[in-house]
C-alpha cells in the first residue's frame, strides 16, 4: 500500500485580503485535448473568445489538462516579449488564469531558437498547479521557465527544472510558491539560477530550491561555478520562507540565497523598462523571514549559505538550520555573510554552523540559538525525496530534535506534510524540531520485528510484528554487523521500459521514503538459493537512503540496487561487491547519489541488461552525484566501471576508477543524447583518478556529446595508465533486440594509417572540455582521440608510476591512488578547484610540496592533507605552522 500523499497549501494573510478585495468572476473551463492546444487555450482565456478548437474564456478561467501526465513540447517562438528581453514560446498571461496540469510536463525545445515558456504581464494572474516546466532557455537567463512582470503568480505542487534561470518575478505583489520544487536549473548571467525576485512580495511554503548552478566560462576551466546566486536572489523584495529546504546550490558568492536592496537595480542597462521611474521602485525594502527551514550543503567561495549585502535589509531567522554549507579555498563565512548595515534578527531557536563554528560574519547569535558541535552531515541525512518534496531528515541524536520553540513559530506541519510537535527524542515531551523536517522515532529491527516487518511498517505507516509504526519518511535501524539473507523472489516488476523478463527482487519494492541504517550489516541473496534475483527496487515515488551496508550476491537481470523512473537512491558509506550483475542501475532519477562507497568485484551475467551498461550506471538521470568513492576491479561487458548515460547535470568528484574492464572502457560519458539540448544538459568530472582500466574502444573514458562545447567538463583529474585491448568476438545476446534505444552507443571508428590510439580517452566529437589542470597519458603520449588538451593540462614524460602510487588504503573508507611525493600531481592544480576536501575527507587544497603555496593536487587524493576536525589552530607566531590533534603522515 502506497503512503497517502498529503498536500498542505498555505496562503498568506496579505494574499487572502487581496483576493477578497478583487472578488472572482465566474469563468470557463477550457480542456486541453487533441483539438485544443495550450497555446490556443491561453489565448482563449485572455480574450474570452473562441480560439481554434478551444472553448471561449469567460472571466477567471481554468485551463485543464484532461489526460494525466501528458507531455507538451514547445518548439517555436510565439511572440517577442513585451516586458523583458527575447521571446516567449507561449502567449503571455494577461487575465486571471488557472492551469490545472494534472501532472503535465511542458518542455521547451530551444534547438533552433531561444525563448522562455510562461510570461505573465501587468494585470495577469497565473495559478500553475501540478505541472513540470523544463528545458527552457531564453538566452538571457531571465525567467526562462516563468517570467512575471507586474503580475501575480501562484505556483502549487509544481516543478521547474533544467531551465536557464528558472523563475523571475519583477514588481509582483502577493505571489506564492507552495509545495513546489525548483531544481537543477543553471545560469551564467546576472540572475539567480533558480528564483530571482525584484521589487516583489512572495511567500514560499513547503518548497525545495535544490541543486541549481550559477556558473561562468571563466570558472568552468577551474572546476568551479559562477558569480552569484545559485538558489535564489532577492532584490528589494519582501519574502517569507517557511518549512522549506535550500540545498546543493552552487555559485561563487551567495550560493543558497543572495539578498540585496541594491540601488540601482543590478540588471543590464538595456532593460530600460526596469528603470528608476517605476512606481514600485523604492517602496519595497528587502525584508526576508526564514522560518522552520533548512539551508545546507550549498557551495561557494564566500557565504555559501546566504550573502546579504543590503543597506536597509531586515533578515529574520526562526527555528531554522543554517549549517553545513561549504566554502572553497580561502573562502569564509560558510553560513552567512552580512554587510552589516541591515538588521539581522536571531535568538529564535536557530542552529548556525557546525563543528562548533557558527560560520557567520556580522550576524548576532542569540542565547536560544546554537551550533552543531559535530559535522552537519552527522545531524542531517542527504537530500531525500518524501511526499514529492526534497528535504534533509534529521538523524537520531541531533540537537535539532525537539529543539524548537513550543509555538513552532506558527507551523502546524513540516515540509513533508506531517504534524509538528512529535516526541522525536522519546523523552515524553512534544516539542517541534528545528528545520524543515519533523523527526519521528526509528524502526529498530529486533526480536519479532525483522527486516521485512520493518519495511512493511515503513511502507504502510502501520505496525507489523511489533515494529514501531511508520510515519512519513522512516528510519530502519539494523543490528550491528548482522546478516540479512534473502532466498526467494519477493517481488517481480513488470514495466515496459525495462524490456527484460528478469525483473525479480528478493526485497519487496520500496514505494515510500526510507532510510536504512545498516550498521555494517550484509544484505545478500543467499548463495544457496536456486532462484536468480536482485535485491533492492525503488519504485516511482520511492526513495532509499542506504547507509553502511554491504550488498552482495545478487544475480538478477537488472542491478543489485535498481531505481525505476521517479525513484531515487542515495548509497553512502557502503560496499556493493560480489554481485553477478550490475551493482547499481539508476534509471531516470533526479536525486540519486553514491558517496564514500566502494563498488568492486562485480561481474556481468549471461542474460541481464549488464551486456548494455556498466557496474555503476545512471541512465537518463538528472542530478546524479558520485563522490568520494572507488569503483575498482569490476568486469563489465559494455562498460567496465561507471556509466553516465544520457545524463543531465551529473557530477563525479574525488573518485577513483581503477582496474576495471569493458568494451567501451572504464567510464562511459554521454550528455542528453536522446533529449533536447537544454541549458542544464551537462556532466562534470572534478579531481578524479582513472587508471589501470582496460577497454576495446577506449582504455579510460569513452565520451559522447552530440551538441555543443561546455557540456562535458573535466578538471584536476588524472587519466593515465589505461590500456586499449583488442575487441572481443561478437556475442549473441538473447535480449539485445529488446534493449531500450537510449542504451545505444556509437562504435569507435577504427583509426587507419596508424593514427592516435585512445588508450586514455576517446571522444566522438571534440566537445569533452579539458584545459583545466588535468594529467593525461604517460611517457609523452596523451593517448587521446578528439579530446584536445590545453595549456594547463600535462602529459607525463614518464610512466604512470611517476604520477600516482598503486591502489592502496591511504586512510578513509575507500582505497585510493596517492600522488607520488615530488610528482607532478602534487600541487599540480589551481588554488581553486571547486572542492574543499578530497576523496578521504581531508582538506583541499593543501601545500603538499612545502613551498608555502597551497594548490589543489591533481587526482582524487590530496597528499599530506588532514581532516578539518584534526586541526586545532594555527600557531599564533607563525601562520604557516599547523597544530594538529593527531600526528598525520602521508
Amino acid at each position: 500500500m502506497k503512503k497517502k500523499q498529503q498536500k498542505t497549501l498555505q496562503r498568506s494573510t496579505l494574499t487572502a485580503s487581496i483576493l477578497a478585495a478583487m472578488g472572482s468572476a465566474h469563468g470557463a473551463t477550457i480542456n486541453i485535448d487533441g483539438g485544443c492546444t495550450l497555446v490556443d487555450a491561453i489565448q482563449a482565456a485572455n480574450t474570452d473568445a473562441l480560439v481554434g478548437s478551444c472553448t471561449a474564456g469567460s472571466g477567471d478561467d481554468v485551463i485543464q489538462f484532461v489526460t494525466p501526465d501528458s507531455r507538451i513540447t514547445i518548439s517555436t517562438i510565439f511572440a517577442a516579449s513585451s516586458y523583458g528581453p527575447g521571446y516567449s514560446g507561449l502567449p503571455a498571461i494577461t487575465s486571471n488564469v488557472t492551469i490545472e496540469g494534472n501532472g503535465a510536463q511542458i518542455v521547451a525545445n530551444n534547438y533552433s531558437d531561444n525563448f522562455r515558456l510562461f510570461e505573465v504581464h501587468p494585470g495577469g494572474d497565473l495559478t500553475l498547479r501540478d505541472t513540470q516546466v523544463s528545458n527552457a532557455d531564453d538566452g538571457y537567463g531571465l525567467g526562462s521557465g516563468l517570467f512575471s512582470y507586474a503580475g501575480r503568480v501562484t505556483i502549487e505542487n509544481s516543478t521547474f527544472n533544467a531551465n536557464n534561470g528558472a523563475i523571475s518575478l519583477i514588481y509582483n505583489l502577493g505571489s506564492e510558491i507552495n509545495n513546489s520544487v525548483i531544481r537543477h536549473n543553471s545560469q551564467s548571467q546576472a540572475n539567480a539560477a533558480g528564483l530571482s525576485s525584484y521589487f516583489s512580495i512572495i511567500d514560499i511554503n513547503n518548497s525545495s530550491i535544490i541543486d541549481n548552478q550559477h556558473y561562468t566560462a571563466d570558472y568552468i576551466r577551474g572546476g568551479g561555478v559562477g558569480i552569484i546566486a545559485g538558489g535564489a536572489g532577492f532584490v528589494q523584495s519582501e519574502v517569507t520562507i517557511t518549512n522549506s529546504t535550500i540545498s546543493g546550490n552552487e555559485s561563487l558568492y551567495g550560493a543558497g540565497l543572495f539578498i540585496s536592496d541594491d540601488n540601482p537595480l543590478p540588471l543590464p542597462s538595456k532593460f530600460s523598462r526596469f528603470g528608476k521611474n517605476h512606481a514600485m521602485r523604492g517602496m519595497v525594502n528587502s525584508e526576508i523571514t526564514i522560518t522552520n527551514s533548512t539551508i545546507t550543503n550549498n557551495k561557494a567561495y564566500l557565504a555559501a549559505g546566504i550573502l546579504e549585502v543590503g543597506n536597509a535589509t531586515t533578515l529574520t531567522f526562526q527555528g531554522s538550520i543554517l549549517a553545513g554549507n561549504k566554502v572553497y579555498y580561502n573562502g569564509y563565512a560558510a553560513e552567512i555573510y552580512s554587510l552589516g548595515n541591515g538588521v539581522i534578527n536571531t535568538d529564535a531557536n536557530n542552529i548556525f554552523g557546525e563543528l562548533g563554528d557558527p560560520g557567520v560574519v556580522n550576524v548576532p547569535i542569540g542565547p536560544s540559538d546554537s551550533t552543531f558541535s559535530n559535522a552537519a552531515k552527522d545531524n542531517l541525512y542527504p537530500l531525500t525525496v518524501a511526499n514529492e518534496q526534497l528535504m534533509h531528515p534529521l538523524k537520531v541524536g541531533s540537537i535539532a530534535i525537539d529543539g524548537n520553540d513550543l509555538s513552532c513559530y506558527g507551523s502546524l506541519v513540516d515540509q513533508e506534510g506531517k504534524g509538528r510537535g512529535k516526541d522525536g527524542d522519546d523523552n515524553g515531551s512534544f516539542v517541534c524540531d528545528i528545520g524543515s523536517f519533523e523527526h519521528t522515532l526509528p524502526i529498530v529491527v529486533t526480536g519479532a520485528c525483522d527486516f521485512s516487518s520493518a519495511l512493511l511498517s515503513a511502507e504502510n505507516d502501520t505496525s507489523t510484528n511489533g515494529c514501531q509504526p511508520g510515519k512519513g519518511h522512516d528510519i530502519i535501524v539494523l543490528p550491528e554487523n548482522s546478516t540479512q539473507s534473502f532466498t526467494t523472489v519477493a517481488d517481480t516488476v513488470v514495466e515496459p521500459i525495462l524490456y527484460t523478463p528478469y525483473n525479480t527482487f528478493g526485497i519487496p519494492r520500496i514505494l515510500s521514503s526510507v532510510t536504512i541504517e545498516a550498521n555494517g550489516s550484509t544484505i545478500e541473496r543467499d548463495t544457496a538459493s536456486s532462484e536468480s534475483f536482485d535485491l533492492f527496487f525503488i519504485h516511482n515515488g520511492g526513495h532509499l537512503n542506504l547507509i553502511d551496508a554491504h550488498v552482495t550476491g545478487a544475480n538478477g537481470g537488472l542491478g543489485a540496487i535498481t531505481t525505476f523512473p521517479g525513484g531515487n537512491v542515495n548509497v553512502l558509506d557502503s560496499n556493493i561487491s560480489g554481485n553477478n550483475n550490475v551493482a547499481i542501475f539508476d534509471i531516470y532519477s533526479y536525486n540519486s547519489s553514491v558517496v564514500n562507497t566502494t563498488i568492486d568485484q562485480n561481474t556481468y551475467n549471461n542474460y541481464g541488461i549488464g551486456y548494455a551498461i556498466s557496474p555503476l550506471t545512471t541512465l537518463g538521470s538528472e542530478g546524479f552525484e558520485l563522490r568520494q568513492s572507488t569503483i575498482s576491479n569490476n568486469q563489465g561487458y559494455t562498460g567496465g566501471g561507471v556509466d553516465f548515460r544520457t545524463v543531465d547535470m551529473a557530477t563525479m568528484d574525488n573518485t577513483t576508477i581503477s582496474g576495471n574492464t569493458g568494451v567501451y572502457g572504464s567510464m562511459i560519458l554521454t550528455v542528453g543524447q536522446y533529449s533536447y539540448n537544454g541549458p542544464s544538459k551537462m556532466a562534470t568530472i572534478r579531481n578524479a583518478t582513472i587508471t589501470g582500466n582496460t577497454g576495446n574502444n577506449a582504455g579510460g573514458i569513452y565520451s559522447v556529446s552530440a551538441y555543443v562545447p561546455d557540456k562535458l567538463r573535466m578538471s584536476h583529474s588524472v587519466v593515465s595508465g589505461n590500456v586499449l585491448a583488442p575487441p572481443p568476438p561478437p556475442r549473441g545476446v538473447s535480449n539485445q533486440g529488446n534493449t531500450h534505444a537510449i542504451l545505444a552507443l556509437p562504435a569507435r571508428n577504427i583509426i587507419a594509417g596508424g593514427g592516435p590510439v585512445p588508450t586514455e580517452i576517446f571522444s566522438t566529437t571534440p566537445y569533452l572540455m579539458l584545459d583545466a589542470n588535468n594529467i593525461i597519458g604517460q611517457n609523452g603520449d596523451a593517448g587521446t582521440v578528439n579530446a584536445v588538451l590545453g595549456p594547463s593540462d600535462t602529459v607525463p614524460v614518464g610512466a604512470t608510476s611517476t604520477v600516482i602510487e598503486p591502489l592502496a588504503d591511504n586512510g578513509g573508507d575507500t582505497l585510493s591512488h596517492m600522488p607520488v611525493d615530488g610528482g607532478i600531481a602534487v600541487d599540480g592544480g589551481d588554488i581553486f578547484c571547486g572542492l574543499n576536501e578530497d576523496q578521504l575527507g581531508r582538506i583541499r587544497p593543501w601545500d603538499g610540496d612545502g613551498d608555502s603555496d597551497a594548490r589543489c593536487d591533481v587526482g582524487s587524493v590530496e597528499r599530506g592533507s588532514v581532516a578539518a576536525s584534526d586541526l586545532i589552530f594555527k600557531d599564533g607566531f607563525d601562520a604557516t605552522i599547523i597544530i594538529r590533534r593527531n600526528p598525520v603522515g602521508d
